[in-house]
């Protein structure tokens, strides 16, 4: 990285630093929230599509939850504005540190059990196709996974991978609890696979009727020229 690259990287953060979290916190108070599910009163794993975690850096804001940011550059402007709003975080992901950051993370909620969330396609991709590190975690911590995901009526579309989401001022937005799923200390490869499995079509289908709920539908991944007719305009 060049001298002028990192002096923009070191902006950045001073940016996400100061105004991210202040930012996200008014952002989040504008929403009229509609809460389908039940929240949990007891530490579990949430387990969140990437294109679909900022109502969980939003609504869960000051609890102390853990989660997990990359070693990027994005996944350091995140850590920033997270750690502002009161997250503990495990730097790491499937493609960097990802034994050492699992391992941190089982650790961690051993230590000093909390709720945690992990995006489970994070952080690039393939989008809604749920990687084993939760799994993993679950099994490792002895802590329930809950699949967690939200609509909203009106939103900012990113150009990432995938297609990243964050509700616009005042959205109408839904976010759904699903049900607890255990994954035992004793599952073997295909009990894991098949608790992978599962966790992916749940938070699909929650996702779907959380978009049918709003009459709304998000594209999932980044178009390429043969699909961009398969993307609509959402702006509620």
């Amino acid at each position: 990285m060049g001298w002028a690259k990192r002096l923009w990287h070191r902006f950045e953060l001073q940016i996400a630093k100061r105004v991210g979290a202040r930012f996200v916190r008014w952002l989040v108070k504008s929403y009229r929230l509609t809460v389908v599910g039940v929240e949990p009163n007891t530490p579990v794993i949430y387990a969140v599509w990437h294109q679909r975690m900022f109502p969980f850096v939003g609504v869960f804001r000051d609890r102390d939850y853990l989660s997990m940011a990359s070693t990027s550059r994005d996944g350091e402007r995140i850590a920033t504005v997270a750690t502002q709003l009161g997250f503990r975080l495990v730097r790491g992901s499937s493609r960097r540190r990802g034994e050492e950051a699992r391992q941190e993370m089982v650790c961690e909620l051993k230590a000093r059990p909390a709720t945690s969330g992990m995006f489970v396609d994070g952080p690039t991709g393939p989008a809604r196709a749920c990687k084993i590190g939760t799994i993993l975690i679950a099994r490792d911590a002895g802590l329930p996974i809950v699949p967690l995901t939200y609509s909203t009526s009106r939103a900012w579309i990113f150009r990432s991978w995938d297609r990243y989401l964050i509700p616009k001022p005042f959205a109408r937005v839904v976010l759904v609890f699903g049900d607890r799923m255990a994954v035992p200390n004793d599952a073997s490869p295909d009990d894991l696979e098949a608790r992978r499995r599962e966790l992916e079509e749940a938070l699909n289908r929650l996702t779907a009727i959380a978009d049918r709920s709003l009459n709304v539908h998000y594209p999932e991944q980044r178009a390429v020229a043969h699909e961009a007719v398969l993307l609509p305009h959402v702006d509620g």
